[in-house]
């Protein structure tokens, strides 16, 4: 169920000042039911009705799941333009929704926004078709989450019945104090369309900051739960998108255009601050025995960083690895307290790229898209040839490729003896 109730005012003054005004509630609930069961032995797979089927499967059971989530908001849009040329937005909201801990329902966002149309000025001339300049800063909030994370919640264990009826089970650990993920934006933008439509563009600079972030903590195993959804931090992105679009070709008479559009970005994310929570699961971190490198959250440094231990490749002589630890010393021996950051899965720049031809409504278009710089951890290298079950298939390079003896200059370690093959753990040479 959706529902809203808007209360409008508009109004044009003296041919150069236009009001308008919006007073709103909005209202929803959403339920989501789930029933399954397995029936086999239908005689006809044309006729699924489960009334044909001879039974059910074996060992099998119904099962059924249920979520409800409601939320309602309170709020205000106004917007003033004098001559078309000066606008000003400003937005109000109070949020509520059932998503989130009993302490911390409602929540306050707001946004204020100024354009100036430099084009309806009368020292623009005719080439410039559009050129506004604008400035917003808001804090919107974030409730995309399931329907209880905020709740502790039990289930009844039906498998366990008897004579007094059954049980229950916690199926999830609540969190009262659950609260909206808030962020605050600033944007800066330059839009224009030159030369009769030949040429636009936009320009964009903003920053965020987004505060109480919503995370999955992980619990210790003694408590029953992997994790659960709390407050964990503030996270600071900045950047700057372009969009590029140049038409070539145009001829209205034919119905026939020709389009190429270019699209840029460049984010730079940092962790601002941490809690208590995140701390304690970086020291866990620092047990991490996986081959693979885990996701830390440390102050100062963006969530995509790769976290390894420096390696300076294969020693010649013995074939094993070499380490180098945070003291600057060389070893034999992977620590993973020595993991530093070692690289970055977040690209410098990326965007995307299209060109589109129409003529008398068909029409041909060939996109893509293109990151440079950034780094990402060859897992697909290291499990078919180092970490690959040597009795099962493996890449060619696991015997072609690896040290073999005194002098060679291999990328791979020996695999000579048992104690050779204990498998490589997160390392700076696979990045």
């Amino acid at each position: 169920y959706d529902g809203d109730v808007t209360l409008t005012y508009g109004k044009l003054l003296a041919d150069m000042h236009q009001v308008n005004a919006v007073l709103g509630w909005n209202f929803s609930s959403t339920r989501l039911i789930n029933d399954a069961f397995t029936a086999i032995g239908f005689p006809d797979d044309n006729v699924p009705n489960p009334a044909f089927a001879n039974e059910y499967a074996t060992e099998s059971k119904p099962s059924y799941s249920e979520s409800t989530t409601r939320s309602t908001s309170f709020y205000m849009n106004l917007n003033y333009a004098y001559n078309n040329r000066y606008l000003l937005d400003v937005n109000y909201r109070k949020d509520g929704s059932s998503v989130f801990g009993t302490n911390k329902r409602f929540t306050d966002s707001w946004s204020v926004g100024v354009a100036w149309n430099i084009h309806n000025e009368a020292f623009m001339g005719d080439w410039v078709n559009w050129l506004k300049l604008r400035f917003s800063v808001g804090n919107p909030g974030n409730q995309n989450f399931s329907a209880y994370k905020a709740y502790t919640t039990y289930v009844y264990n039906t498998n366990l019945q008897n004579a007094f009826g059954m049980g229950a089970n916690v199926s999830g650990f609540g969190n009262p104090d659950l609260k909206w993920q808030k962020t605050k934006n600033y944007n800066v933008s330059l839009d224009f369309t030159l030369l009769k439509n030949l040429v636009s563009a936009r320009l964009e600079y903003y920053q965020k900051l987004t505060t109480n972030t919503l995370l999955d903590y992980s619990l210790a195993p003694s408590i029953g739960f992997s994790n659960i959804k709390d407050n964990l931090g503030s996270i600071s992105n900045k950047g700057v998108e372009a969009t590029l679009r140049i038409m070539p070709y145009s001829d209205p008479s034919r119905q026939a255009y020709w389009n190429v559009i270019v699209t840029g970005a460049h984010n730079q994310s940092r962790i601002k601050k941490i809690s208590n929570a995140l701390k304690y699961q970086n020291e866990k971190q620092m047990n991490n025995t996986t081959t693979r490198p885990l996701p830390r959250y440390e102050s100062g440094y963006s969530q995509t960083i790769i976290w390894a231990v420096p390696s300076l490749g294969i020693d010649p002589i013995s074939g094993r690895e070499v380490f180098l630890t945070r003291e600057g010393r060389l070893t034999n021996e992977w620590n993973a307290a020595d993991q530093i950051p070692m690289g970055d899965t977040e690209p410098v720049f990326s965007g995307t790229f299209s060109t589109s031809f129409n003529y008398r409504g068909f029409g041909v278009t060939l996109s893509g898209k293109y990151k440079w710089g950034g780094q990402m951890y060859n897992y697909t290298l290291l499990d078919k040839v180092e970490n690959a079950n040597l009795r099962m298939n493996v890449d060619r390079r696991a015997l072609t490729d690896r040290w073999q003896e005194v002098g060679n200059k291999a990328f791979f370690k020996k695999i000579d003896g048992e104690a050779d093959r204990v498998k490589t753990k997160a390392s700076s040479r696979f990045i």
